[in-house]
């Protein structure tokens, strides 16, 4: 049993969308989690292919246990999904919601043509974050074979299915490093929109929010201390996506629980416990307003 494995996180003026990623109990699902008491509002949700699904379907997504990563609704359609593939292929399945029918049915699979290729690396570490903007898409890939995170940008086709992306020129690089984290990698990613348009992004290994400001390129960060809800230390959180409600003033993180390697735990014990054995995800959620002022820029 492996839980929900919660990977990717979008909102929708009401509740929060997620997805399970390919160690879930239920691969292939959308959740739909109400963010007041961070339970799901119903059973999951089945993604579908249908005989009128375009582009190159995963084999895992018709058999077995595909691998997705992110997850965002598209602004003004928020029937409409986008669903990143990890390790099955550098594809985003662009989907739509069927209310009547309790069902996500996938539209067409879009495959990834890159302007520059990244290096070629693990492939359990590419795609993940995705963000929409009108008919642009930004994705998150979370580090290449030289250890370096990307994000791209592309727009969205109208006849084919072949998504052709261009790198944004973030400066990750410059992040100066955690004691005691990993390295730079990038998992969740949302865009905050408004009189600063910026990219939200979640570095999973170094537990950080990352902001970068589309217009001017600046990027800034704020480290997080992540806490259970008693208020104790986690050893190894896994924060994996992120959702901004900018209405509302909020901002919440989820995590994908890893305990293969007995990771999710309490920092002062050796082996997981309740929820953390059970591997429950943990959804925090932040004072918007309150990260934003905290953000410390990176100076070039």
């Amino acid at each position: 049993m492996m839980g929900l494995q919660t990977s990717g996180l979008s909102y929708d003026g009401k509740f929060l969308w997620s997805v399970g990623d390919q160690r879930s109990n239920f691969p292939g699902n959308v959740f739909h989690v109400d963010p007041k008491t961070a339970r799901l509002v119903a059973d999951p949700i089945r993604l579908e292919v249908t005989p009128g699904t375009q582009g190159e379907v995963p084999e895992r997504l018709l058999t077995a246990n595909p691998d997705l990563e992110g997850l965002c609704l598209k602004p003004g359609d928020p029937l409409t999904l986008y669903i990143t593939v990890e390790t099955d292929g550098l594809r985003i399945l662009e989907c739509r919601y069927q209310p009547s029918r309790n069902t996500v049915s996938i539209l067409r699979v879009l495959s990834a043509v890159f302007v520059v290729d990244p290096i070629e690396g693990d492939r359990n570490a590419r795609f993940e974050g995705v963000a929409a903007d009108g008919e642009t898409l930004y994705v998150a890939y979370e580090k290449d074979g030289g250890g370096h995170p990307h994000v791209y940008y592309g727009t969205l086709p109208m006849d084919t299915t072949e998504l052709k992306l261009q790198e944004l020129p973030v400066p990750f690089s410059r992040l100066p490093p955690r004691p005691q984290k990993g390295g730079v990698n990038v998992n969740g990613l949302d865009l905050l929109l408004g009189e600063t348009r910026m990219l939200v992004m979640i570095a999973r290994d170094q537990e950080r929010l990352l902001f970068y400001e589309l217009k001017t390129g600046q990027l800034s960060y704020v480290d997080l201390d992540f806490r259970d809800p008693a208020g104790r230390e986690i050893y190894w959180t896994s924060p994996e996506a992120v959702a901004v409600d900018s209405l509302e003033d909020r901002l919440w993180v989820i995590n994908d629980p890893d305990s293969r390697r007995s990771n999710y735990r309490l920092r002062d014990e050796t082996v997981p416990s309740g929820n953390y054995k059970a591997m429950v995800p943990l959804l925090f959620e932040f004072r918007l307003s309150q990260i934003l002022a905290a953000r410390i820029p990176v100076r070039f």
